[in-house]
């Protein structure tokens, strides 16, 4: 087991131990080297960087067993300048993207912060330039460089690049390991408002488990039984024409939960054009992280963000004629 961060560019080689039970290839490298994340591997094997008995390994779930060789080559980091370059091709001035995030509350050792849309939360791959929250987060606050996994600085849980809504920042190390902690352990309240399609039934839990889709790894699906478990609660706060304003529970935190679940009831979250239809009337899911609730150091917190005002506008459009002022 190795607890540092390793020099970027460096090859690794590893014996698997005689003692080692037969595992996931990025399961083994996550818990070898326990700085970096299961995702960071995950990439690592996407861009060609893992090699099992001098092959080339092309799919995270490749099993080893005692006495395989492991080669990784530890990818060079990000280009900072090169990082900026993109976002200023996104953005006139980096600085406009800092406008658009939101700091709800500022603790010793958490940021509260609001996220817009259209703004991924971490890079999807070590080779990515993308511009990110991590990268604003580290560039505004120097503290959150060393905090946390080195593939995702700063960063303990996150929302989808077109999801809006709250994220706990942890400012140092033991904070980011105790909020992990919490969300493992579900000690977090998580609450999302969402417009959906049709018109569900009043409150409903869903337990369908979610697995990552055969054919499309951009995807997750319900359709694979031994897929992990998920638990997902909503009721109705409002119907509206041909669609319904929900406020959901999260119990667990799988990748695109909320977006399965919804479409598994058939019941898609408005705009979601990966698990439902693209909408002329919103340019992105109708999906917002509203609420936060947890206790920190003996105190309960609880933070509430406003819905954006593409949310606002959507449901305007969407109440019928007779409720509205």
């Amino acid at each position: 087991m190795i607890t540092k961060t390793i020099t970027p560019g460096r090859a690794i080689n590893i014996v698997v131990s005689h003692l080692t039970e037969r595992m996931r290839i990025d399961i083994f490298l996550a818990s070898y080297f326990t700085c970096y994340s299961r995702s960071f591997f995950k990439n690592c094997i996407k861009d060609s960087l893992v090699q099992k008995n001098d092959t080339t390994v092309t799919k995270d779930s490749i099993m080893i067993q005692p006495y395989d060789r492991i080669t990784i080559t530890f990818p060079k980091e990000r280009n900072r300048e090169n990082i900026q370059q993109e976002a200023q091709l996104l953005e006139p001035d980096i600085e406009k993207i800092g406008k658009k995030i939101t700091i709800v509350y500022t603790h010793d050792d958490f940021f509260i912060i609001n996220k817009p849309a259209r703004l991924t939360v971490h890079a999807p791959s070590v080779k990515s330039m993308l511009f990110t929250l991590s990268d604003w987060l580290t560039l505004t606050f120097k503290e959150l460089t060393t905090v946390g996994s080195p593939d995702r600085p700063g960063i303990v849980h996150r929302l989808d690049k077109d999801t809006t809504g709250l994220m706990i920042i942890p400012r140092n190390n033991s904070a980011h390991e105790e909020f992990s902690r919490m969300f493992k352990n579900r000690c977090i309240t998580k609450i999302y408002t969402a417009v959906v399609m049709g018109k569900p039934k009043e409150r409903d839990d869903i337990t369908l488990p979610i697995a990552r889709h055969p054919m499309n790894r951009n995807q997750m699906t319900h359709l694979i039984p031994t897929g992990r478990p998920a638990h997902t609660a909503y009721r109705v706060l409002q119907y509206l024409v041909d669609a319904a304003l929900l406020e959901i529970q999260l119990f667990t935190g799988r990748t695109h939960q909320i977006r399965v679940h919804c479409a598994a009831i058939e019941h898609p979250v408005f705009g979601d054009p990966i698990y439902g239809h693209k909408s002329k009337i919103i340019a992105r899911q109708a999906l917002h992280a509203s609420k936060i609730n947890f206790e920190w150091k003996s105190q309960r917190y609880t933070f509430e963000a406003p819905l954006p005002q593409d949310m606002l506008d959507l449901i305007k459009q969407l109440t019928p004629p007779d409720e509205q002022l």
